[in-house]
């Protein structure tokens, strides 16, 4: 689902959200290289994550489909969920 901004959309919103496999999944797309995240995005990414959603940061169509390789293969489930190994896509990054 594509959030159309408005004056009515609270600022920080990722760009796409929605439910892939039963999981919460945002993806904010930024220009390659010198895209950076603002404040209240940096804000809103980490209260998704806070609650279990999954977000990805994207700067090509390939980061956003790297995100849902990672459910689709059992990665999720076995290395982030049963061996309870940090998720990329769970955990705040500095590098975004």
């Amino acid at each position: 689902y594509k959030v159309w901004g408005n004056s009515l959309t609270p600022s920080g919103i990722p760009d796409i959200v929605g439910v892939y496999r039963g999981q919460f999944i945002a993806v904010e797309t930024k220009i390659p290289a010198t895209g950076r995240l603002e404040p209240m995005q940096r804000y809103r990414i980490s209260r998704i994550r806070a609650r279990g959603g999954m977000v990805v940061v994207a700067r090509s169509c390939a980061d956003a489909l790297q995100m849902l390789y990672h459910l689709d293969s059992g990665i999720h489930r076995e290395d982030c969920l049963i061996e309870n190994r940090a998720c990329p896509y769970l955990t705040n990054k500095d590098d975004e």
